[in-house]
């Protein structure tokens, strides 16, 4: 960690200090989890500093953790990003923030209206 605060106090911006990372053949992922970067900004940032002539190796596609996947259907998908963009975040976050507060605040037989107080099914 300390070798992390030395290059960001070397390369105060973090797009460069992750091409840094990068030249010396830091894989996307550690570079990500040492900057504090979102993986997918650092495939672009590799991907348009390639282009510009930086030697950052391709690396070997790693597999991340697997992520529960909710199939949404078109109107709530459209709702979603509708609600996501006024709130300048993406709809996978603002799904997660809203599934956390549900269930941190437990607020799922609120919101979901359909059982009693006792966690009997009502109808």
């Amino acid at each position: 960690m300390q070798d992390d605060l030395a290059l960001r106090t070397l390369l105060p911006n973090t797009k460069d200090a992750a091409i840094a990372l990068g030249v010396e053949g830091t894989p996307p992922r550690q570079t990500a989890a040492q900057l504090g970067v979102p993986l997918n900004k650092i495939y672009g940032w590799f991907r348009q500093a390639r282009e510009q002539g930086h030697a950052i190796p391709h690396f070997k596609s790693e597999p991340g953790p697997r992520k529960p996947v909710i199939r949404l259907d078109d109107m709530l998908q459209v709702q979603l990003q509708i609600a996501a963009r006024r709130r300048g975040t993406t709809v996978t976050a603002l799904g997660t923030d809203l599934l956390t507060a549900i269930c941190t605040d437990n607020l799922v037989d609120a919101v979901l209206g359909d059982v009693q107080r006792e966690g009997l099914a009502v109808g």
